[in-house]
C-alpha cells in the first residue's frame, strides 16, 4: 500500500561521531540534497533521525546497541560523513 503523504527521500549511510559515541547507520534527506545542506538547515530540528543504527563506544569494537530508530542532538555531533567517502 502506498501513502499519499508519504514524502521522497534519499537514503546515505554515514558514520557520526560524538564525544563519547559512534553512530553507523542511515540518514534520509530531501530527493538530490547534500549531507551538509542537510545538517546545517532547519535549525528547528536540532535532531538527526538515523535508521538501522549502530551504537558503539569510542573504545569498542562491537557495537553497544543495535536499533531500528534512533535520534541524535545535532548539539552533540562532533563529525559525520558519508560511508562512501571512506578509502
Amino acid at each position: 500500500m502506498e501513502y499519499p503523504l508519504k514524502v521522497k527521500r534519499d537514503t546515505i549511510e554515514v558514520i557520526i561521531y560524538t564525544q563519547h559515541h559512534r553512530v553507523e547507520g542511515k540518514i534520509h534527506i530531501p530527493p538530490a540534497g547534500r549531507l551538509s545542506d542537510f545538517t546545517n538547515s532547519r535549525s528547528d530540528q536540532s535532531f538527526i533521525a538515523v535508521t538501522n543504527a549502530k551504537i558503539y563506544a569510542l573504545s569498542e569494537e562491537k557495537p553497544v546497541h543495535i536499533v531500528d530508530f534512533l535520534i541524535v542532538n545535532k548539539n552533540r555531533v562532533t563529525m559525520i560523513f558519508p560511508t562512501t567517502s571512506l578509502k
